[in-house]
């Protein structure tokens, strides 16, 4: 479970979408990525924000 912390949030959704071995990976994909290895409550609004 992530913490409540926007940077930290923020970090991992541009380390699961927007590095260049991700590719710029789309809403499910990125969510599925993400959802690997980290959990936090709005994950999928804020997936989806992004």
């Amino acid at each position: 479970m992530v913490p409540d912390n926007p940077s930290l949030k923020l970090s991992i959704l541009k380390s699961r979408h927007d590095s260049p071995l991700a590719g710029h990976f789309g809403q499910e994909k990125t969510y599925s990525l993400i959802s690997r290895d980290f959990s936090w409550p709005g994950m999928t609004r804020d997936v989806k924000d992004y």
